[in-house]
């Protein structure tokens, strides 16, 4: 089932907020990408990856960073995200995309396992997790996911909109219209669904250090979703900091 869908990791060096994020020391001087290639790989195999980045010199590293760990690597638009995904696909001839984001160091190898084997099981233009609200994950600060999407999906979507955000943010057309698309949001257990203050993707340095800080408690331990969330809560500084987070970085 896992060979069916090809997982393409988005990563850059050039975020507004925090450059270099995915390249800097993060634990025991391995970076947020070198853990997440890390992870993927032994999970999943490393003929399953694609690391998509940008023609953007800064971003040679990440290059480098690919080839070292033997997975296929990309180079596109830095800004036309859409058009990179796109470009990969067409390049690695790709059908069934797993969009990953490269600066979520928690990513949850349990349940991106789920969202391949439900996507797989669908005939779906776009297959995510879904919050408590109803909303999409990656619309939320949780930072432990990943989202399903097709090819044909996107294409649809390049021929439809030239619209900045749509062509940065690749999905965001797609699950603000369900109407057009076949949408599939997959309900979560109750103990991640209603987790509203838990923010554990990285945006800014006060993200960074906090994630690090958490990671290194943790001695860099993969540890199922319900252990991990039950520990962050158990730490009322590690809530409150992710709470001014979440409210200094509206989604």
């Amino acid at each position: 089932m896992i060979s069916k869908v090809v997982f393409v990791i988005q990563a850059r060096s050039g975020s507004t907020r925090l450059p270099k994020k995915v390249l800097r020391d993060f634990y025991e001087g391995k970076t947020i990408l070198d853990i997440i290639l890390t992870k993927m790989i032994e999970h999943f195999g490393k003929e399953s990856i694609v690391l998509a980045t940008s023609v953007a010199i800064e971003d040679n590293a990440i290059e480098v960073i690919g080839t070292n760990y033997g997975v296929r690597v990309f180079r596109g638009s830095e800004s036309n995200v859409l058009s990179r995904f796109l470009g990969a696909a067409k390049q690695f001839d790709i059908n069934r995309i797993v969009r990953v984001c490269a600066d979520n160091p928690f990513l949850s190898m349990e349940f991106l396992r789920i969202l391949v084997d439900s996507a797989v099981e669908r005939d779906a233009d776009y297959v995510s997790f879904k919050m408590s609200n109803g909303r999409p994950t990656i619309l939320s600060h949780i930072g432990l996911f990943a989202e399903y999407v097709s090819r044909d999906c996107l294409e649809k979507v390049s021929d439809s909109t030239q619209e900045s955000v749509f062509l940065e943010h690749v999905t965001n057309y797609v699950y603000s219209r369900p109407q057009d698309f076949n949408v599939v949001l997959l309900d979560l257990p109750d103990y991640v669904s209603n987790e509203n203050n838990i923010r554990l993707t990285c945006d800014t340095q006060e993200d960074f250090e906090l994630l690090q800080e958490i990671y290194r408690t943790l001695k860099g331990e993969e540890i199922e979703v319900s252990e991990l969330l039950h520990k962050i809560k158990a730490n009322q500084y590690w809530i409150d900091q992710m709470k001014m987070e979440i409210n200094k970085n509206k989604k």
